[in-house]
């Protein structure tokens, strides 16, 4: 369970880093 919520978080901030990185 808690292995599942890091991956979900750590998706979560690529796709948040990438989104970023587009939008410049």
């Amino acid at each position: 369970m808690g292995q599942t919520f890091l991956t979900q978080t750590c998706n979560q901030s690529l796709k948040r880093g990438a989104a970023e990185y587009l939008n410049l």
